[in-house]
């Protein structure tokens, strides 16, 4: 009963099962640390995949 109120809890929390699969990846790619740093408004994905890619690290995974 209780993983029933806490799916509920997550359910309000998190809109969308596309939202529970997005976070992880993002974190792993660093996008929400790229895009806090880039104060001058939005970006394209060529400018988030350009300062992905200046800011590799040995064992990140390579974009496609």
């Amino acid at each position: 009963m209780a993983s029933a109120i806490a799916g509920a809890v997550l359910e309000r929390t998190i809109y969308s099962a596309c939202s529970l699969g997005f976070v992880p990846i993002a974190i792993r790619l660093r996008l929400f640390e790229i895009l806090a740093k880039a104060w001058d408004g939005p970006l394209s994905s060529e400018a988030v995949l350009d300062l992905y890619r200046k800011q590799m690290k040995p064992g990140d995974p390579e974009p496609r």
